[in-house]
This record gives structure tokens, C-alpha cells and sequence, in this order.
């Protein structure tokens, strides 16, 4: 676990932000991302600090109600008076919730207990004029029994090869999923808490329900059971996608 040895303090941050018009979290280059215009942000309130590490990437369009991240520095700024001065020099769709000055082996990664995320589905006729940025618009209606009781096989330490992108790297996909719920508020939400994800698994489960939903024979077990992603369905927009909240535990 990386540690902030040569900095006095390890700041830990809460941000809420809309990636509709970023490139993900983590840093590109040649492309806007959360973590290159929060690090620029920083640069100018803690000239003596390390980069930031993120709790995890997200995709282009992604957006989260409590993402976390931590960076050390070398500075004796109060921590409630970080949040104002990073906000200052951040854009209006990024914002810095909290600041906390967390232990020195905290690390927003590696500490994590579980996380989770959110998917909102508009299921109405029309889409909305205002929010078409942050939900995905689905249409006919959505059954949503169906959908229910097809994502109670989703909980569990499973092998989610069948549910994540045939880019995704990592060699071990088992994962263990502790809760999902789809709730009717107004709109469609799917709540999935687990203690870690695949490249695109919450959208693809999230496509393959709502591909239940509107009708077609899924079977989540059979789909688990052959770990091939031809046999799930489809992948749902980053759009409608928030990393709701992230449980560190005692660690933070």
C-alpha cells in the first residue's frame, strides 16, 4: 500500500461531479478528465503535494454523488477550509464536498470495504428535457418483477466473466456482489453494492436486467455459469451511471 511518507499530511477528499462532459477520472492527456481538472485545481492551493489517487477509474460520461480521492501535501491549511479553496478554482460541475485529514497509510483504492453505484433508467414515453445527461431513457414499460427477482443470482462471490468487457484485463473476475435493489422513485434505479467491479459490469448487468425487463429470456444463473459476454446482453450508456458511495470502514 503506497504511503505519504515525504508529506506531512494525507488528504483525503469527498466530490460530487457530473461526467457528462469528462473523459473519465482518470488522467488522458489529450482528453478533460475529473482528475486532470482537479489536479490542476490543487496545484494551485497545495503547491507541495503528490498526485491524486482515485478510488477507481470511471468511464467517459460517468458521474458520482461521493468519489473519493487522496493526495499528499506539504501544507498547514485548516481542512475545513480546503473545500472552499479548491472549489475556486474547479469548474461548476465538479465539486469538493469534504475534505478529511486521513491517516498516513489511507489509501482511497486499496482501503476500500465495498462500494456502490447507482443506474437511473427513465421508463416513460418521452425523455426528460432537463436530466437526458444523467439517466437513460428506456422505453416500453419495464417488468419490473421480473427484472427483481432475476438479480437475486447476482448476489454472491461469483464469476462475473460472463458481465464485463472483453478489454477487461484483470485475470481473477470473481467478485462478490452483497446487495442489489431496483427501486421505482420517480424513475428506474438500480443499486448495486459489491466489494469491487469489472471493466463496465454494473452497465452490462444493468442492460442485461433491463433487457429482461422489456421482455427477452435471460436466465442470470445460465449466464454466470458459462462465463462467455455473448450470452449476456446489452451494455447500458455510461449516462445513466453514479458511484453512489464508497465504505472505507474504520480506515477513514
Amino acid at each position: 500500500m503506497e504511503t505519504m511518507l515525504a508529506f506531512n499530511r494525507n488528504i483525503a477528499l469527498i466530490l460530487a461531479f457530473d461526467g457528462s462532459e469528462y473523459h473519465g477520472w482518470q488522467f488522458q492527456p489529450n482528453s478533460v478528465t475529473v482528475q486532470g481538472e482537479l489536479e490542476k485545481a490543487v496545484r494551485q492551493v497545495f503547491p507541495e503535494s503528490d498526485e491524486l489517487i482515485g478510488v477507481s477509474r470511471t468511464d467517459a460520461g460517468v458521474s458520482a454523488f461521493n468519489y473519493v480521492c487522496n493526495f499528499g501535501a506539504n501544507s498547514d491549511i485548516p481542512v475545513g477550509r480546503i473545500p472552499k479553496a479548491l472549489n475556486t478554482y474547479l469548474p461548476n460541475n465538479i465539486v469538493v464536498k469534504e475534505a478529511i485529514d486521513a491517516r498516513e497509510d489511507f489509501n482511497s483504492r486499496f482501503s476500500t470495504v465495498s462500494k456502490t453505484y447507482r443506474y437511473s433508467v427513465l421508463n416513460m414515453p418521452n425523455n426528460s428535457a432537463f436530466f437526458y445527461n444523467n439517466l437513460w431513457h428506456v422505453w416500453p414499460k419495464l417488468d419490473l418483477e421480473k427484472m427483481r427477482e432475476q438479480s437475486k443470482h447476482l448476489i454472491g462471490e461469483l464469476d462475473f466473466t460472463s458481465f464485463t468487457s472483453s478489454s477487461e484485463q484483470r485475470e481473477n473476475k470473481v467478485r462478490n456482489i452483497f446487495n442489489v435493489e431496483i427501486l421505482n422513485d420517480g424513475m428506474i434505479s438500480f443499486i448495486i453494492t459489491g466489494d469491487g467491479f469489472l471493466y463496465n459490469m454494473v452497465r452490462i448487468i444493468v442492460g442485461t436486467l433491463v433487457d429482461i425487463g422489456l421482455g427477452k429470456d435471460y436466465n442470470i444463473k445460465e449466464i454466470l455459469k458459462s462465463k462467455d459476454r455473448t450470452k449476456a446482453g446489452q451494455t447500458a450508456p455510461p449516462n445513466g451511471l453514479f458511484l453512489a458511495n464508497i465504505d472505507y470502514g474504520n480506515a477513514l
